[in-house]
């Protein structure tokens, strides 16, 4: 939503996220970049775009996930591929995307995203990360959340 409200400010996040992803994961001479369904697909297309501009004679593609179906693409076997997203907050659709390109034989180097709840939790803690910003936040079982029970005052 704040990306259509915001363009400005979405152009310069994903030129920040793409210099981040090409300090972090040098060198990179072909790459697949592939956004998760549920919020990385535009962030995938254009971080990929913006890296085709600063790497040229690099070969960078672009893919997507979703719920319906895994991969909109057919990795190639030891093809080079970087997840990208705007949240991590568990770090669980990196890790459904990591799965779903494995079948195929292709090698996930990493995954970036704008934004990284800091949890406590991390289903891809395997994976080498590149984030713009981390901050804090609490994680409840859903028995203990403030929010769906909240104490009564006495």
């Amino acid at each position: 939503e704040w990306i259509a409200q915001q363009p400005e400010l979405y152009w310069e996040y994903c030129k920040q996220l793409a210099d981040l992803l090409i300090a972090t994961f040098a060198p990179i001479t072909h790459l697949r970049i592939v956004g998760q369904a549920r919020g990385g697909i535009l962030v995938a297309f254009t971080v990929a775009k913006i890296l085709q501009e600063k790497l040229p004679g690099a070969l960078i593609a672009c893919g997507y996930t979703d719920t319906e179906k895994p991969l909109n693409f057919q990795p190639k076997a030891g093809e080079l591929c970087l997840i990208v997203d705007d949240v991590s907050t568990t770090g669980k659709s990196f890790a459904e995307v990591e799965a779903a390109l494995k079948q195929y034989g292709a090698v996930v180097i990493g995954a970036a995203a704008f934004l990284r709840w800091q949890t406590g939790i991390d289903h891809a803690s395997h994976l080498k990360k590149a984030f713009l910003w981390e901050l804090p936040q609490q994680v409840y079982l859903p028995e203990q959340c403030p929010h769906c029970h909240p104490t009564s005052p006495s």
